[in-house]
């Protein structure tokens, strides 16, 4: 089975058409990993209050943020995106066991989905915190 698509291969530009083929990517991921909760629940939506932050993962409602200045950025997107998306892998892999937010499962669910060697924080141009 191959791998889904790559979201900064050329697509939408539009904001909400980039969003519905992330949410498909991730819903594609998670049904290749044999996460069909995961699947069914997943969604992905920009957030313009965040600042500093790259992206959020919400493991309780399968939700992904992603900061909108990502845009200018679609290499970072497709990574920050896969980096959220790896948060909820592990929440959906051990929904009853407390897990290291960047640790030892969630860097196996960051090689699953293609990142080797992922780091916990972004270097983006984003706005410094006041």
């Amino acid at each position: 089975m191959s791998a889904p698509a790559r979201s900064h291969q050329p697509g939408p530009r539009d904001p909400e058409a980039l969003a519905a083929q992330l949410q498909a990517e991730g819903r594609a991921w998670a049904r290749q990993l044999g996460l069909p909760g995961l699947a069914a629940t997943l969604t992905l939506r920009w957030h313009p209050r965040l600042r500093t932050t790259a992206g959020l993962a919400n493991a309780r409602g399968t939700l992904i943020l992603l900061n909108p200045r990502l845009l200018a950025f679609p290499e970072e997107l497709t990574r920050t995106f896969l980096h959220e998306l790896a948060h909820l892998v592990v929440f959906a892999r051990c929904p009853n066991r407390r897990t290291a937010p960047h640790g030892r499962e969630w860097q196996k669910a960051c090689r699953d989905l293609g990142l080797n060697g992922e780091k916990r924080c972004h270097t983006l141009p984003l706005a410094a915190p006041r």
